[in-house]
């Protein structure tokens, strides 16, 4: 199968390889090469496995993106710098060496691969719990992942930090983090809950656009503003709370909330265009109504007023004694007119004493 694709040239110089995979899928980087270039290997769907040189030193942005065949990756303790998307969609992908000296993994490097942090070998850049090199593991590759659990002291996520992870289902965030950037969770589909804690201030744009299994959300009392686009379109959502301390809603925040019922705006609190365009119930200002009290148990109605449940026994008493009389008042004076019927087509139906004798009648019809 490898052999018919290199022949058919997928993934060769068609697929934009910067060396053409040998029959078994490998490739052999020069020694003198310094930097995989940005989209060195774009899409080359036959590269199985590939040898880097120690001079490398750096893997540029889309280096192995789309390279959906790759199993497996080693970088040389040279490479300081993985750039953005270098291996996006190497669906294959399951084991990764890291190197010691690297310092940066650039948004989504990893995103749509196959790796989970079990099948990495991180450097010792990226084991401090505190370090901000740590947590973009978990950001940038996150298709193996369904519940994640972020370190403390972390205080930012990052822009697009778990976009489109469709396989999450939970994540819990730090009391340090106090912003959640653009894009954080937009497109989250599988995303049931989140917590955020007191300590975040502010929502980023389109923060959690198309989460669309998020079915409520309660904003914490120190966020002061909700920027665009935050949670549109997240068909699921049926209520929002909001703190009295909010100051602004941005633009389509929540539009196209479609179940969303009517949300409580605290007065003073400015509204973007359409902030809450096509939503299920709308929005109004003000504190919202006082919960309902709990619904009374089976003790409950057992400890009710004994006056009271009397009354309320003795009228369901009268009240059927009233309409047994009624019922039997009713039956009397139809058969009272029925007999009064009968009577008169009797009288009606009698012979007259000069006509002949009728027949003698076997049979009433009524």
């Amino acid at each position: 199968m490898r052999l018919l694709m290199a022949l058919l040239g997928l993934g060769g110089v068609a697929a934009k390889c910067l060396y053409t995979p040998n029959v078994d899928g490998h490739v052999v980087v020069p020694d003198d090469v310094t930097h995989i270039v940005g989209k060195a290997f774009d899409n080359c769907v036959s590269l199985v496995s590939i040898t880097l040189p120690n001079s490398i030193t750096s893997i540029r942005a889309q280096a192995f993106l789309g390279c959906t065949s790759l199993l497996s990756i080693s970088l040389p303790a040279g490479v300081t710098d993985v750039g953005e998307w270098a291996f996006k969609g190497c669906t294959s992908l399951a084991s990764a060496s890291l190197s010691d000296g690297l310092k940066s993994i650039g948004p989504q490097a990893f995103y749509g691969t196959a790796l989970t942090e079990a099948d990495v070998t991180l450097p010792a850049s990226f084991t401090g719990t505190t370090t901000t090199n740590r947590p973009n593991w978990f950001f940038y590759n996150c298709v193996g992942y369904t519940d994640i659990t972020l370190p403390d002291g972390l205080t930012s996520l990052g822009d697009r930090a778990f976009r489109s992870c469709g396989s999450l289902l939970s994540i819990t965030l730090p009391k340090s983090l106090t912003t959640i950037d653009t894009l954080a969770f937009s497109g989250c589909t599988s995303l049931g809950s989140i917590d955020m804690p007191e300590s975040v201030g502010s929502i980023g744009r389109s923060a959690f656009e198309d989460c669309d299994s998020l079915l409520s959300v309660a904003v914490p009392s120190s966020v002061t503003t909700i920027m665009d686009n935050a949670f549109f379109s997240c068909d699921s959502l049926t209520s929002a709370s909001l703190p009295a301390g909010l100051t602004s809603i941005g633009k389509w925040a929540f539009e196209d909330c479609t179940r969303l019922a009517v949300v409580y705006v605290p007065d003073g609190c400015s509204l973007g265009e359409r902030a809450f365009g096509n939503t299920g119930g709308g929005y109004v200002y003000g504190r919202g109504p006082p919960a309902p009290p709990p619904a009374r148990g089976l003790g409950d109605l057992r400890d009710a007023n004994s006056s009271d449940q009397k009354a309320a026994e003795d009228a369901a008493v009268g009240l059927a004694v009233g309409l047994s009389l009624g019922g039997c008042l009713l039956c009397c004076l139809l058969i009272a007119c029925a007999c009064l019927c009968y009577r008169r087509k009797r009288r009606t139906e009698a012979p007259s004493s000069s006509a002949p004798k009728a027949e003698p009648r076997t049979t009433w019809t009524w």
